[in-house]
């Protein structure tokens, strides 16, 4: 006798093992490879195109400038007093 629980679980495997995902190249969010557009931020997925796994979200990017911006700006304004 065939156990069909059995089949469906070791189909069940094969699929997910097929359906890989590779991160957004606009949110790095993953993505099913073989996807046209992210369900995410709705970019188009190029052909192709890789994911810039160096770049930091939104959020991340703007708390990176506030700081650089907070350690500059007392520096600035310090020299500019020293000069006049």
């Amino acid at each position: 006798m065939i156990d069909y629980d059995d089949q469906e679980e070791d189909s069940f495997d094969e699929w997910d093992e097929e359906t890989s995902t590779l991160p957004c190249p606009n949110c790095n969010l993953p993505v099913y490879e073989d996807a046209e557009q992210c369900p995410s931020c709705q970019h188009y997925i190029l052909p192709g195109a890789q994911s810039s796994s160096n770049r930091f979200p939104l959020g991340t990017q703007i708390m990176i400038w506030i700081l650089i911006l907070s350690l500059l700006l007392p520096a600035i304004l310090g020299l500019l007093q020293f000069v006049q």
